[in-house]
């Protein structure tokens, strides 16, 4: 199951007689061709490619600094508690 190729999909709409031309600019792009139904003015144009994988090392670092703001905000917000001695970092008390 994790070998499975994902694909994202994109369907044009183009005048009849332009489909080379456009077929020709999505393939150059990476897009495969998958059908193609032509009408009486317009043809239709299915596209696929394989999905880009995510970046994990940038997901990763993006959870851990917001597990980490989480953590300082925490911090903060004991300090400032009603009842808490404060050492004079800013939480509304005069020394």
């Amino acid at each position: 199951m994790a070998d499975e190729i994902k694909y994202e999909y994109k369907t044009v709409q183009t005048v009849r007689g332009t489909d080379g031309l456009v077929i020709s600019k999505m393939q150059k792009d990476g897009w495969e061709l998958v059908e193609q139904a032509q009408g009486m003015l317009r043809s239709t144009l299915d596209f696929r490619r394989p999905k880009k994988p995510l970046p994990r090392l940038l997901i990763g670092t993006a959870v851990g600094g917001l597990v980490i703001l989480a953590i300082v905000i925490g911090v903060a917000a004991r300090r400032c508690a009603p009842g808490v001695v404060s050492g004079g970092f800013g939480c509304g008390s005069a020394p």
